[in-house]
């Protein structure tokens, strides 16, 4: 990741710990979301949070949590039956490049309360996906596909969201954008 943005993601969590309020009714959460419509990896995805979320109805509620997810965006022309070693020989016909496998994301989210006591927060999330390209040839002696070299590259996301987080209740909904996962709707229930 640049330096500018992990020195924009240090300063992020420094604002967010200092807005998230220290209340007896602040706790950890666990959250699930799906989605994919819209974003640059034009693809399903599934991601995980943890983090902490304040729940105090006579103050500002915030929250601050990490996100792993995976975005399912293996390519769909890929040939069959891969072999997952490289070829043994230097017979072969260059295929192309895909993505086999899943592409992993990494990242953070804080939210604040913009109005006191109505359960509406809006968060910022920001991170990093890691993709996988692999070069796939085909021996002219057998016919088979092999696996020839992979190369990893990643790219920043960033995003808005909403989440509702009523006081009293245990559970939130959240709906989020990002330029790489697009649209993602999900549930947070305290632990």
């Amino acid at each position: 990741m640049p330096l500018s943005a992990v020195t924009s993601m240090r300063t992020i969590l420094l604002v967010a710990l200092l807005l998230l309020p220290a209340s007896a009714q602040a706790g950890p959460f666990l959250g699930l979301g799906l989605g994919g419509v819209g974003g640059t990896a034009e693809a399903f995805h599934f991601s995980s949070t943890f983090g902490f979320a304040s729940r105090n109805p006579r103050s500002i509620d915030g929250l601050i949590a990490g996100d792993v997810g995976l975005i399912f965006n293996n390519d769909s022309n890929t040939p069959d039956d891969i072999l997952d070693y490289e070829i043994p020989h230097w017979d072969f016909d260059t295929v192309g490049t895909f993505q086999l496998r899943p592409e992993l994301s990494i990242g953070m989210k804080i939210g604040i309360e913009p109005v006191p006591t109505s359960g509406l927060l809006i968060t910022i999330c920001g991170g990093t996906s890691i993709t996988q390209r692999t070069e796939v040839v085909q021996s002219r002696a057998t016919g088979w596909f092999y696996e020839n070299g992979t190369t990893e590259t990643s790219q920043t996301y960033y995003g808005l969201g909403l989440v509702y987080q009523p006081d009293n209740t245990n559970w939130a909904l959240f709906a989020q954008f990002d330029r790489r996962r697009g649209a993602e709707l999900g549930y947070h229930m305290e632990l």
